[in-house]
């Protein structure tokens, strides 16, 4: 059986940031100039903005990807791949049965795109053994490209310059899901931060690193592209965790059941009370 080839993270890095500014180039031509063509949706969803997001396609989500999975089945043939669309150069890695799996979302926030509500992005993650281990996240409009390899840090590249990312100060912003109740949000300011539905994941996702926020919050079982995202926030010094408080180490979700990204473990803690309060009006076990 021959052996798996080593993937070097900064190379495939390097490789998809590449892919991912042609299909950002691609969406920014695009952006509110097309269809929304809608998937085909398998559950039911708690409110009509669930509903929306979740059925949000267009063309260029299609197109974009295709940049992508040409880019990967150049470099990286012989990856594991969870796409978010169906096209048709799916199928080459389809039989791959490997460590590494490549994560990707060519239009993130793809209702933002279509809407023209600003934020949306272009994200790849590569897991191996079921653990992120690196992570970009294009952000069309502004030109920053986010990169993240695990234990060794965050960059962000803008304007041709690229520097290392920090968590720092962040305004007392909360992101929240569309299905959070009213009693939560009014739990939130009155611990002092101002809410804000979140509407793209890789926002939600890297609000430690770019600044954006305090903190996000996911309440139901997060998806695996949401957090292609957090290793960019985890490399960047912020606090990951779940409802209960245990740190979460950008492992495959599918345990999941929560999901918390803040700027540090110290605004955590002071969320965390109205996030058990609202995980038990949720029917979640804590």
């Amino acid at each position: 059986m021959a052996t798996e080839p080593v993937i070097r993270y900064s190379a495939f890095l390097d490789v998809m940031s590449l892919a991912a500014r042609q299909a950002g180039a691609v969406a920014r031509q695009f952006y509110g100039k097309v269809a929304n063509v809608e998937k085909t949706l398998d559950r039911v969803y708690v409110n009509e903005t669930q509903r929306a997001t979740a059925q949000a396609l267009t063309d260029v989500d299609l197109a974009a990807q295709e940049i992508l999975l040409l880019a990967l089945a150049e470099h990286f043939p012989f990856v594991s791949l969870d796409p978010e669309e169906a096209t048709p150069t799916v199928e080459r890695f389809r039989r791959n049965r490997s460590r590494y799996t490549v994560v990707i979302d060519p239009i993130d926030g793809t209702l933002n795109f279509v809407t023209q509500r600003q934020r949306f992005a272009v994200i790849v993650g590569l897991l191996k053994d079921d653990r992120y281990v690196a992570s970009l996240a294009y952000f069309p409009l502004t030109g920053e490209l986010y990169r993240a390899v695990r234990d060794r840090g965050c960059t962000v590249t803008a304007n041709g310059k690229t520097k290392p990312v920090k968590a720092g100060r962040a305004p007392s912003l909360v992101l929240r899901e569309s299905a959070a109740t009213e009693e939560f949000r009014g739990e939130l300011e009155r611990a002092g931060f101002e809410t804000l539905r979140g509407g793209c994941s890789t926002m939600d996702s890297t609000i430690a690193a770019t600044r954006l926020g305090a903190a996000s919050i996911f309440h139901r079982v997060p998806s695996v592209r949401r957090c292609i995202g957090t290793l960019i926030s985890r490399e960047a010094g912020g606090f990951l965790c779940d409802a209960r408080g245990n740190r979460y180490d950008c492992e495959h979700p599918r345990d999941m059941d929560s999901l918390v990204v803040a700027a540090s473990e110290r605004v955590a803690e002071r969320l965390l009370p109205a996030i058990r309060d609202e995980a038990v009006r949720r029917g979640l076990s804590l």
